[in-house]
């Protein structure tokens, strides 16, 4: 998800952008209840994530706030083992069941329907993910909160790679425990923010 949530979504045309259902088409929501996320801000992010973590074979994903589940199904495009997506709205799991049949990933996901803070006590002592996609509804204080979660639980692995969307005016934090932001890139009035353990080099 990500965007501009004032103007709603009916409509989006999106897009798996590379890997192996590269060219898939997603169903996303209709109305204001998600922002999804654009192909070239995807591709951007990707290819970030790839410059700093490498690889996503055998990776295991976690997807807070999926709404239609597009970070999830693009990392399992590209080489992720598994990914869990968490998502509330009943809505949306439904949207998230039908991209990952159309892009034949269903054996390869597991759906939380749970608020995201409640999906990460439930993750604790589960084996940890390698990357974190965190993208709340903007300005409600969220991603902190969300950060603070993944921290507590202890759920990103060490060498992991937790990457938070905010609005352009939302300020986050330069550590939650032992999580440290190394980067923040802008994408008009999108914030990207990647954190690491502390003493991880993701240069």
């Amino acid at each position: 998800m990500l965007g501009f949530i004032q103007h709603g979504w009916e409509g989006v045309d999106m897009r798996i952008i590379s890997g192996q259902a590269k060219g898939k088409r997603l169903t996303t929501l209709k109305g204001k209840l998600t922002r999804p996320t654009s192909d070239r801000v995807r591709e951007a992010i990707f290819s970030i994530i790839f410059s700093k973590h490498g690889s996503l074979s055998g990776d295991i994903v976690l997807d807070l706030f999926a709404g239609s589940g597009a970070m999830g199904l693009e990392a399992l495009s590209r080489g992720a083992q598994l990914a869990v997506l968490v998502e509330k709205s009943p809505k949306a799991v439904s949207v998230i069941q039908q991209n990952l049949k159309s892009c034949g990933f269903s054996d390869h996901a597991r759906i939380i329907a749970s608020d995201a803070f409640q999906a990460c006590r439930t993750l604790q002592g589960a084996r940890p993910f390698d990357l974190i996609f965190i993208d709340p509804p903007y300005n409600q204080g969220l991603a902190g909160q969300a950060l603070e979660s993944v921290a507590a639980f202890q759920i990103l692995a060490a060498g992991g790679l937790a990457c938070v969307e905010t609005s352009d005016t939302e300020l986050l934090l330069s550590h939650y425990d032992s999580l440290a932001c190394t980067d923040r890139r802008y994408y008009g009035s999108t914030q990207i923010h990647f954190y690491s353990h502390l003493g991880q080099d993701m240069s």
